[in-house]
């Protein structure tokens, strides 16, 4: 079985994230903020711009399940009834929820929705936020984890883990040789892409501070000349991915090692 040589989980509010973590003392529970995520108005849309739409509401509702120590997200008895353009807040009070997020979905092109969003606090019975974003087929899921960042702080104040990548390396393609390439996905496991294809073995990535590059070591094979011969070498590079260009450059390719680098 194939296993993952190394993990490197790149999460920039991790700390945050830290922060709100519940450490269970005795029988002592922290008290959670009842929060709904209310299925949308759906203005005009067809069978297509439904369907995205539903998607990218569905990617909202799961990024929040990851909070579960901090809202419990409950189910509303009037689901999809008209919550954001008839806010009921002393009804939601009444049922002792904290925050409501409601959303209207109008269409703005064949395959391009324009999602219109609200948060309510029912305690100080104000809203919190009112933001339109546009949702298309290209990529639901960047835009669905956008979404789910800007309630988060709305809410919080503080950002939310929804946009942070995790980089790993693994062996997962590898066949006859054991080759480990670098790999990138979405803070749940989702969308992972292979960003390498050296067949070679890809160690210790580091994440620069503005996310942008990821920099890590490569166990090359380099043609040296012997004499009159040429003779293939090992060699520890260091190697640099512009993540966004997908320009890959050497660093360092001395002879002996060149690993670890951190920013």
């Amino acid at each position: 079985m194939k296993q993952f040589i190394s993990l490197f989980v790149f999460l920039f509010s991790f700390s945050l994230f830290a922060q709100d973590a519940v450490i269970a003392v005795g029988e002592a529970e922290q008290d959670k903020d009842k929060l709904v995520i209310d299925d949308s108005e759906f203005k005009s849309l067809n069978g297509d711009q439904k369907r995205l739409a539903m998607e990218v509401l569905e990617i909202v509702k799961n990024d929040f399940s990851f909070y579960k120590h901090k809202f419990n997200n409950v189910e509303y008895s009037d689901k999809g009834k008209g919550s954001y353009s008839s806010p009921d807040l002393d009804k939601w009070q009444a049922q002792g929820i904290t925050y409501f997020i409601a959303s209207k979905m109008n269409p703005l092109s064949t395959d391009k929705v324009d999602a219109n969003f609200k948060v309510w606090s029912t305690l100080t019975k104000k809203e919190v936020l009112s933001k339109n974003f546009t949702l298309s087929k290209g990529d639901p899921r960047t835009t669905g984890h956008e979404i789910a960042d800007s309630l988060y702080r709305s809410i919080t104040g503080r950002p939310s883990i929804f946009l942070s990548k995790i980089y790993f390396v693994s062996d997962r393609l590898s066949k006859k040789d054991i080759n480990k390439e670098l790999y990138i996905m979405d803070f749940d496991g989702r969308r992972v892409e292979k960003l390498t294809d050296y067949n070679s073995v890809v160690i210790s990535p580091s994440m620069s501070p503005d996310n942008s590059k990821v920099i890590f070591s490569l166990i090359s094979a380099n043609r040296v000349m012997k004499g009159n011969k040429v003779q293939m070498i090992k060699n520890i590079d260091l190697k640099i991915l512009d993540h966004k260009s997908m320009k890959l450059e050497t660093v360092a390719a001395k002879p002996g090692t060149n690993p670890g680098a951190v920013y």
